[in-house]
């Protein structure tokens, strides 16, 4: 039976061996260096934003539009969903590849559809190459995002890994502004207008290539393969200065799962707007589609990865990501396709269609999604009723390292 979360109440035990707070992170050269890492594993979301909105700046381009024969219509609702739809279809391999190889070699495996989807959109001659390439492009985005999200979370500082799953997801916006500016840029081109954006696909993947090359694996993807020695030394390096004894390590996943950090549930904010004719309406219109924006990216963009990966469990987490990508996919396929016949059908009313979803989606979260906010792993599962038994004799454990750490750190 579940759990109600207001009566259960967090675990305190990593806030006891944590280090100083009057030591800030940035005086302390292992934090620097994580977090210098992970910050670059950050920017590979701005890839997926760069990838997943450079089609938007293409249709403005008459160049690109000669190219592709005009495409109205469903032909062009294809094209535009081409690239999610290999999203889509990657996302259980992805899974399955994170889990059996690790969090790192996929994203490397991942440059090379990544390579060739660049190669066959800059160089297509055909239509069909150009949507193929789209494909491949789609594939890779599907194991970048797998990997890349999981790895960040498996291997942030407890403290400050709420702020770099949420960084994560927001700079998908960077990629879509430098997408957006790109093609603005090579507008006066010749078919390089449409090419050199295209070729730039690879670019922001390559920036990031160094984090990825020195970062870590997981520790928690090495205990799963019983390289618990390894995984101990791994969080000694990044979390503990060098000391694979330090009791922060004592209460990672070597020995039970590693709290995850304050978050709250997710909220979000809508507004409607009328679309018509009418240069006056237009120009009011676009205050509103900032302010709904705003709200989106405050609540929905980081949360909606950063909060089913607080849920899921270790054995299933990379599991539970690529079905919430997939959702989100399927979602984004839906818009591409229904919006444009719903909005030519009933025009600005569609708009109540999305405020009621919006309001209902509000109401589920408040009144059932569980609050996370500074509960471990196992404290978690109490609240979805499948905890073991045996929770709150490792939470004595805990308090007993605890203790330890107390005697030992603090005389």
């Amino acid at each position: 039976m579940a759990v109600d979360s207001n009566i259960l109440p967090p675990s305190r035990g990593i806030k006891a061996v944590l280090p100083n707070p009057t030591t800030p992170w940035y005086k302390q050269t292992h934090l620097v260096k994580l977090n210098g890492l992970l910050l670059g594993l950050v920017c590979f979301q701005s890839a997926l934003g760069y990838d997943g909105n450079l089609l938007n700046g293409l249709q403005s381009l008459p160049q690109w539009s000669n190219f592709m024969d005009h495409p109205t219509g469903e032909w062009s609702g294809f094209i535009n969903v081409i690239y999610f739809i290999g999203f889509f279809v990657a996302c259980p391999p992805s899974s399955w590849l994170a889990n059996k190889y690790g969090r790192r070699l996929p994203a490397f495996l991942a440059f090379i559809p990544l390579a060739l989807g660049t190669g066959f959109q800059t160089g297509a001659k055909s239509e069909a190459e150009r949507i193929a390439g789209r494909f491949i492009i789609g594939v890779s985005t599907a194991v970048f995002a797998t990997s890349i999200l999981l790895l960040i979370t498996e291997i942030a500082y407890p403290s400050h890994r709420s702020v770099m799953t949420a960084l994560t997801n927001c700079n998908f916006f960077i990629g879509g502004i430098i997408a957006a500016w790109t093609c603005y840029g090579t507008r006066n081109y010749t078919d390089w207008a449409w090419r050199l954006p295209t070729i730039l696909q690879i670019a922001l993947p390559l920036v990031t290539l160094p984090a990825l090359i020195l970062v870590s694996e997981s520790p928690r993807w090495l205990v799963s393969v019983g390289r618990e020695e390894a995984a101990r030394k791994t969080l000694g390096r990044l979390h503990a200065g060098g000391d694979s004894n330090h009791p922060l390590v004592d209460l990672s996943p070597t020995k039970s799962p590693l709290p995850l950090n304050p978050r709250n549930k997710p909220s979000t904010i809508s507004g409607s707007f009328a679309q018509t004719r009418s240069h006056a309406v237009g120009i009011i219109m676009i205050p509103f589609v900032f302010l709904f924006n705003a709200g989106y990216a405050v609540a929905v963009t980081p949360l909606q990865t950063a909060y089913p990966l607080e849920l899921w469990p270790f054995q299933l987490r990379s599991r539970g990501l690529s079905v919430a990508w997939m959702i989100m996919i399927l979602a984004l396929i839906f818009n591409v396709f229904i919006n444009p016949i719903a909005l030519s059908a009933i025009g600005w009313k569609y708009y109540v269609v999305y405020v009621a979803l919006l309001l209902s989606y509000g109401l589920i979260i408040f009144f059932f999604y569980p609050e996370t906010r500074g509960r471990t792993p196992k404290e978690i599962s109490v609240i979805f009723g499948d905890a073991p038994d045996g929770l709150y004799s490792d939470e004595l454990e805990t308090k007993q390292v605890v203790e330890e750490a107390d005697a030992k750190y603090l005389g």
